[in-house]
């Protein structure tokens, strides 16, 4: 999240889904200083500074995680784990293709079962 102090971090969570709203408005090319400072203002009319201070740590709104890009929900991008840890497991295209030339020269099955472990230690979940 921008370079928020703690005040405006409190003032922030009485949004709903802070990093998405600070993102969106620096996307956007506005400071998220200024536009907390106008809920303040708006917030804080008629209310002492402790009042202000109170009503906004009482009115925090609980922040989930931001959902990763690319995915509708949380349930989605947890049931694609095994898919993500077998990607950084397999070894590199430029090394299967290695394999697979040694294999053909060999008779051996070296690709096929470095394949099948990284398959093994990263089984997909049932029904996923």
């Amino acid at each position: 999240m921008a370079n928020l102090t703690d005040r405006e971090k409190l003032i922030a969570s009485t949004f709903s889904r802070v990093d998405i709203w600070v993102s969106h408005l620096e996307e956007n090319g506005m400071d998220a200083s200024e536009a907390i400072a106008q809920r303040e203002k708006s917030l804080s009319e008629g209310k002492t500074e402790e009042e202000f201070l109170a009503w906004c740590e009482s009115n925090k709104l609980p922040q989930e995680e931001p959902i990763p890009f690319g995915y509708s929900t949380m349930e989605e991008y947890d049931a694609q784990e095994y898919a993500r840890n077998r990607a950084t497991a397999y070894p590199s295209i430029g090394d299967q293709l290695d394999m697979q030339y040694h294999d053909q020269l060999n008779g051996t099955t070296t690709w096929k079962d470095a394949i099948a472990k990284v398959k093994a230690d990263n089984p997909k979940t049932k029904g996923k």
